[in-house]
């Protein structure tokens, strides 16, 4: 026997509601019909075939949205002709939630177009409408980086994942770059064009890759991805296509669109990434290390005497300064991810590495910077390092209060001195 179970309270008249959910495939053999009890609180059906109508009708009454199930009630309740009237009713269902989409698109555009948006904050109000209209748990807009596809911009459930890399060769949005064609894959368990250790790892049963073309050239992919197989369908897939038009209608061209998002998160003097991009990469970084149990240093670094320099040579030396650290820090085996968060403020992101060996390599990489050729310009390095674990914010807090404590320690200030 096969149970499926449907509540007493949302079916009214349960034969009916049946036929209503089933019209579109005729109709339910007189024998299972006389197997429906109206007054029992499930509907039992007694076969070995899972998708009988039955067990049809059970399962899209629970996937079904609460507009449909109304359309399917009243069907119940109409009278004769039943089939046909069901058929409207679903067919009216379908294109009311079809205009709704279409509106929504409509007000997305009108939204950038009224508030002036940079290319990167149309992209971040497109990914966040893709995942809404799709019913997706996470969105992502991906670039093209050499050889590897970059998490440039992540909503909902892909959040966490800001600047991730997948080698493009491995994954369906770098198939569909190849390929410039929209790529669906319902279950990405059973689909061999996938990085199967991505998706699990983001949590992508189902996905979507649609291309961000431009002058014929592929640019991106925006991608929806569920944590539910078969979640997707062809309107899901019309409605993105309209709101990548909308993300292609703002890159001038393809070489604009890498370098403002290249130049959005990297500082222009230094060539190194940027408070932005640091605060992005370690919150993935923080998330990565809560998850897996793995150690995270978070090492900040100061220059002594800079003010000295600018002072007495100009800015123009000082900027030839930081130039230099900047790319003594870049070609240290220490800096696995290196950022310039402020004037004379780095930060550096060690990975699978514990404090005590984030301070062992900040003392190398703080006698190399010392030794490097400043002519005139003389600078020292201060440093403070923390566990990168919890809160992004705390964690940065911490490794901030023991740069200052190192500070305090170098001018003889008592401990949270001016």
């Amino acid at each position: 026997m096969i149970a499926a179970r449907l509540p007493r309270q949302e079916w009214p008249e349960r034969r009916l509601l049946i036929n209503a959910i089933d019209a579109e495939s005729a109709a339910i053999a007189p024998a299972e019909v006389h197997l429906i009890s109206l007054d029992s609180a499930s509907v039992e059906a007694i076969g070995d075939n899972p998708l009988d109508p039955i067990h049809t009708a059970a399962r899209r009454w629970k996937r079904a949205s609460p507009r449909r199930r109304t359309s399917w009630r009243r069907c119940a309740s109409s009278g004769p002709d039943l089939k046909n009237r069901a058929v409207h009713a679903d067919s009216t269902w379908v294109n009311v939630r079809r205009d709704e989409r279409l509106l929504a698109i409509i007000r997305t555009q009108t939204e950038i177009a009224a508030s002036d948006l940079d290319l990167l904050a149309t992209m971040q109000l497109i990914a966040e409408r893709s995942q809404e209209l799709t019913r997706a748990s996470g969105a992502v807009v991906e670039i093209l980086e050499g050889d590897e596809m970059v998490y440039e911009v992540t909503t909902g459930d892909a959040t966490p994942y800001l600047g991730m890399r997948l080698k493009k060769d491995d994954s369906l949005s770098g198939l569909c770059v190849a390929e410039g064609r929209l790529l669906r894959s319902d279950d990405t368990c059973e689909d061999p064009r996938v990085d199967s250790e991505a998706c699990s790892r983001v949590g992508a049963a189902a996905m979507i890759c649609v291309p961000l073309v431009h002058r014929r050239e592929v640019v991106g992919v925006l991608k929806v991805y569920s944590g539910v197989a078969n979640n997707f369908d062809d309107d899901d897939v019309e409605a993105l296509e309209l709101l990548t038009d909308l993300i292609a209608a703002h890159i001038s061209h393809a070489t604009h669109f890498e370098m403002e998002a290249h130049d959005s998160r990297h500082d222009a003097l230094t060539g190194l990434a940027n408070r932005r991009s640091y605060q992005e990469r370690l919150a993935v970084e923080i998330n990565r290390a809560n998850r897996y149990g793995h150690p995270l240093s978070i090492c900040l670094l100061d220059l002594d005497g800079f003010k000295e320099v600018n002072d007495r040579l100009g800015h123009t030396a000082g900027d030839e300064v930081l130039r230099k650290v900047a790319r003594e820090i870049d070609q240290s085996r220490v800096a696995d991810d290196a950022f310039r968060i402020g004037g004379d403020e780095f930060a550096i992101l060690m990975p699978e590495t514990t404090p005590a060996q984030a301070q062992l390599a900040a003392d190398r990489l703080a006698n190399d910077i010392v030794e490097v050729n400043l002519g005139e310009a003389a600078v020292g390095v201060s440093y403070g390092i923390a566990l990168g674990f919890g809160d992004p914010e705390l964690a940065h807090a911490a490794a901030d209060a023991q740069l200052i404590a190192a500070k305090d320690r170098l001018y003889g200030r008592p401990p949270n001195g001016d």
